[in-house]
C-alpha cells in the first residue's frame, strides 16, 4: 500500500515487528519481533527452569556470605534474554527478603570492551554523567552518599542521645561514638568496656546479627568507624540504620548477653 507522494504506508504492526523491504519481490519482508515489545513478557518462558533455578542458588548463596556475584547472560538477540530476567524479577518478587532490579539502557559494545556495559549500569544507578572525570565523579558520589549515611547517624544522634554520644566526619569517613559503659549494670558490657573492647563487641553483634561490618578504629574503642563504598546504596543505608537501631535497643536493656551470643 502506498500514501500520500507515493512512499509506502507503516504497517500498522510495525510497533512490535521489524520489516526491510524484500530484494526482488515488492512490499516488506517480516525481519523479527522488535526486542522492546512489551506484549512479548507475557509469553511463558519454554525449558528454562534449571537455568532460573541457578540464579534462585546464587541469590540465596549471595545472601548468605553478603558478598556481590555477578551473573551475565549472553546470546543473540531474540532469543529472550530480557524475558529471562524479566521471569526471573517476577519469580523472586514474592521473597520475604526485599530483591531490587536494576534496568539501565547500555550503549552496544564495540570492541574489546565488554566491561562498558558494567560501566554504564553502575554509572547510571549512581548518577554518573558520561565525560565525568574520575575523580570529579568520585568525590561528588561519595560527598552526596556520605551525607545521606550521616544524616541517618544524625537522626540516632537525636533520637538516642543517652547512648549515641557524637556522629563526625565527612564524605564516606564518619565515627558513630557511644557513650562509655564502664558502669553498666550488665557484667558483660562493664568488663568489655573496661579492657577497651567495647566496640569490638557491638561489631561482634552487627555482623552475626544484621551481616553489617564495621570495626572500631584502635585509638577509640567506644567508638564504630564507618568507610563504605561509594557505591553505597539507599537500601544499604536502611540496612544500617536498622541495625544500629537493634543494637542501641539492646544497649539500653544492657543485655550483654544479647550482644555477646546472639545470632541472626
Amino acid at each position: 500500500m502506498t500514501g500520500l507522494g507515493g512512499r509506502p504506508l507503516s504497517p500498522a504492526s510495525e510497533f512490535a515487528v521489524t520489516y526491510h523491504r524484500g530484494d526482488s519481490a515488492p512490499g516488506r519482508q517480516v525481519g523479527g519481533f522488535r526486542q522492546e515489545y512489551v506484549a512479548l513478557h507475557a509469553v511463558p518462558v519454554i525449558d528454562r527452569e534449571y537455568d532460573l533455578d541457578v540464579l534462585r542458588g546464587l541469590l540465596q548463596r549471595t545472601r548468605h556470605q553478603a558478598t556481590p556475584h555477578l551473573v551475565t547472560v549472553l546470546g543473540e538477540p531474540g532469543i529472550g534474554k530480557t524475558r529471562f530476567i524479566m521471569e526471573f524479577e517476577r519469580r523472586v518478587a514474592a521473597n520475604p527478603e526485599a530483591v531490587r532490579l536494576l534496568v539501565v539502557r547500555s550503549r552496544p559494545v564495540i570492541g574489546e570492551e565488554p566491561l562498558e556495559v558494567l560501566y554504564d549500569l553502575v554509572a547510571s544507578c549512581c548518577g554518573i554523567l558520561r565525560g565525568d572525570s574520575a575523580d570529579g565523579r568520585a568525590y561528588r558520589l561519595a560527598a552526596e552518599r556520605g551525607d545521606r549515611l550521616l544524616a541517618m547517624l544524625g537522626r540516632l544522634r537525636e533520637e538516642f542521645g543517652d547512648i549515641v554520644k557524637d556522629v563526625r566526619g565527612k564524605g564516606l569517613m564518619i565515627r558513630l561514638e557511644f557513650h562509655d559503659q564502664s558502669e553498666s549494670t550488665s557484667e558483660i558490657i562493664r568488663d568489655q568496656a573496661q579492657a577497651g573492647l567495647l566496640g569490638y563487641l557491638f561489631a561482634g553483634y552487627l555482623l552475626r546479627v544484621h551481616a553489617i561490618r564495621i570495626f572500631p578504629p584502635a585509638s577509640a574503642t567506644n567508638t564504630l568507624r564507618l568507610e563504605p563504598s561509594v557505591y553505597l546504596t539507599d537500601d544499604e543505608i536502611a540496612r544500617a540504620d536498622k541495625g544500629l537501631r537493634d543494637l542501641i535497643a539492646v544497649l539500653r536493656k544492657q543485655d550483654g548477653e544479647t550482644l555477646l551470643h546472639a545470632h541472626a
